[in-house]
């Protein structure tokens, strides 16, 4: 039930992107939730061996982040490549051996890690399905694209629109869920 939900809720509400936080931060609390209650319910005899490594590497996936966050020492950030600017602004402002982060950017990093929630949401959502939720899953999908395809059908042969669910400059075009036509 929880990954059906999550991908009803995904593909309905996350068309908009980043352009549209207040959306993307539905889907994501959504994700947040339907992972907390998966781990919950979390049951070893759905994991194959492969899905361990599946696992594993998602877990490395996050880490990259994660990592680029930690703050270290200023004689290691300042010999990376491409400091010259940071380092010099940093001497500018008096923070000279200051500890910072590996990414350039540190909210761009938060923001991309939490981007990942909703993939890694799903993935262990899907990996725990059996049989029964498989089938709402792909009955979800077909579900949604109907949907999606009957109001871009409605959006392209009147142009009203209202019936688009986001502020987009590709009025006229048959959209549906979506902010744009890519």
């Amino acid at each position: 039930f929880f990954s059906a939900s999550l991908l009803g809720v995904a593909i309905l509400l996350g068309g908009g992107g980043s352009r549209f936080p207040a959306t993307e931060l539905v889907v994501q609390c959504v994700a947040l939730l339907t992972l907390i209650f998966v781990l919950a319910e979390f049951r070893r005899d759905r994991i194959g061996r492969y899905d361990w490594i599946a696992l594993g590497l998602t877990g490395l996936i996050l880490l990259l982040p994660i990592a680029q966050l930690i703050p270290f020492p200023a004689s290691f950030w300042s010999q990376l490549p491409g400091r010259s600017v940071p380092v010099e602004v940093a001497a500018y402002l008096g923070q000279s051996g200051k500890a910072a982060p590996l990414s350039m950017i540190p909210d761009a990093t938060i923001t991309a890690l939490l981007a990942l929630i909703v993939p890694v949401a799903m993935f262990i959502a899907t990996l725990q399905a059996d049989g029964r939720e498989v089938r709402l899953l792909l009955w979800v999908a077909v579900a949604a694209a109907t949907i999606s395809a009957l109001l871009a059908g409605m959006q392209a042969a009147t142009g009203n629109e209202e019936l688009y669910l986001y502020i987009t400059a590709h009025k006229g075009l048959p959209l549906g869920v979506f902010g744009n036509h890519n």
